[in-house]
């Protein structure tokens, strides 16, 4: 194998899938210079197949990226009305805490009755029964 066959082969490897329409158009022009016509022929040929491919994919990238603008433009109004609807539900309510703050009127006279109840029935299992001024005695229990 020659230098030129070497480098030639080396070059290709180096250079493979870099090359494009453009690089098959050069050698096209290469070949129609130096008399080859038949190879020439071919190399248009597929200079023609790769400007159609690379349309295609150029073509495909456009709408690969039209997509995935859209869906970013959708997901950005999403959360934007996600953020408005947060927003309008206003701030959290507070923590419960102990309140320190008086009761209200309905409350407090509730509080008084219940305690006025509660003396009453105290006062009365408290007091010993009795039949005008003279304590009642209970009778003894039978044993039976």
């Amino acid at each position: 194998m020659s230098e030129h066959q070497d480098w030639s082969r080396r070059r290709r490897a180096r250079n493979a899938g870099k090359g494009g329409a453009n690089t098959a158009i050069a050698l096209c022009k290469r070949q129609l210079d130096s008399g080859a016509i038949a190879e020439a022929s071919r190399l248009a040929v597929l200079a023609h197949r790769l400007i159609r491919l690379e349309f295609a994919h150029a073509e495909l990238q456009r709408k690969r990226a039209y997509k995935e603008a859209m869906e970013r433009h959708r997901a950005e109004a999403a959360l934007e009305e996600a953020r408005k609807a947060v927003a309008s539900l206003g701030p959290p309510p507070p923590t419960p805490t102990v309140s320190t703050a008086p009761a209200s009127p309905v409350d407090d006279a509730w509080r008084e009755r219940l305690a006025r109840i509660k003396a009453d029935l105290s006062a009365q299992q408290s007091a010993k029964p009795q039949i005008g001024s003279q304590p009642v005695q209970n009778p003894p229990r039978d044993s039976c």
